[in-house]
């Protein structure tokens, strides 16, 4: 009987504030908006506030395994 294959300690971990700042800080503010239109200047200039409540709606979609629709 053959084990089956063993999770990733770091797959189930929900995403830090330390590394959503550090993708926000690597985004180049010179690219056009996504498809939601919010350009990337807004994301950068997110307070402390907002940036909790980005990471609680992203930590949320990948646990529960959805996506917004655009």
């Amino acid at each position: 009987m053959s084990k089956s294959p063993s999770i990733d300690n770091e797959a189930g971990k929900d995403f830090t504030i330390c590394e959503l700042d550090s993708a926000i800080s690597k985004m180049r503010t010179k690219e056009a908006a996504g498809l939601n239109d919010i350009p990337l200047t807004y994301l950068k200039a997110f307070g402390p506030w907002a940036r909790s409540h980005l990471l609680h709606i992203f930590n949320t979609s990948f646990r529960e395994g959805v996506c917004a629709q655009v």
